[in-house]
């Protein structure tokens, strides 16, 4: 799979995510899973709005947020959060595929 990674500046956005830290040959599953978490959330408290899917790497320890672009404002349920993306400079590629290849995404972006 070919990947078209670019990289510069980029604006906040609120995103509705679940925390959690995974080990990287879990993430194929772990990342999924949680985003379909945070839709189900947002769905069955008809909050409109849902974006793409985000997973926010917050270190090297892979502590992640993981969900979607959400409008702000909604009341967290103590396991679905209102976050939003960094302001600043960000490498960022769109993976289209099978989510057990999401790993190559990652790597065209450390490439």
């Amino acid at each position: 799979m070919t990947y078209s990674v670019t990289a510069g500046l980029v604006d906040s956005q609120s995103i509705a995510v679940v925390r959690l830290r995974g080990a990287q040959a879990d993430l194929p599953v772990v990342i999924p899973d949680a985003c379909g978490q945070v839709r189900n959330f947002l769905r069955s408290n008809k909050i409109a709005g849902a974006g793409r899917n985000v997973a926010v790497y917050l270190d090297d320890q892979i502590n992640i947020e993981c969900g979607v672009e959400a409008p702000a404002g909604f009341v967290s349920d103590g396991v679905i959060f209102l976050s939003a993306t960094p302001t600043g400079f960000a490498a960022r590629v769109a993976h289209f595929g099978p989510d057990h290849l999401l790993g190559q995404a990652h790597k065209a972006i450390l490439a």
